[in-house]
């Protein structure tokens, strides 16, 4: 049978257990924060990727409907000149396209 710890090797054994313990956690406490840090900085940058991917797909969405809008004005007014045998003039209908085009290029929302 073992004999029992005196008081003050008791307490001398606990103080060097406690600084043993405490040692390293004051070390890894910012190393944590780094991780942390570089972590949220990781997702902070993920979703800008995202969201310039979301935009470049917007923007080529966009482009492909005005492509589409332009086809079927081409289309429909070739049909009626010829349903009609008269000429039509689209030349205020793009005018007006190209104005609103311009407006939202000075407010910065189209490139």
């Amino acid at each position: 049978m073992k004999k029992p710890m005196s008081a003050a090797t008791w307490g001398t054994s606990l103080a060097i257990l406690l600084s043993i313990i405490q040692a390293p956690t004051s070390q890894a406490a910012p190393t944590l924060a780094q991780v942390q840090a570089q972590s949220i900085q990781a997702d902070i940058q993920k979703k800008a990727a995202e969201l310039e991917l979301k935009r470049q797909q917007m923007m080529m969405d966009n482009d492909l409907n005005r492509d589409k809008m332009y086809q079927e004005m081409a289309l429909k007014k070739y049909e009626l000149e010829l349903k009609y045998n008269v000429q039509i003039n689209t030349a205020e209908i793009t005018a007006q396209q190209n104005i609103d085009r311009e407006l939202l290029k000075q407010q910065g929302t189209f490139q």
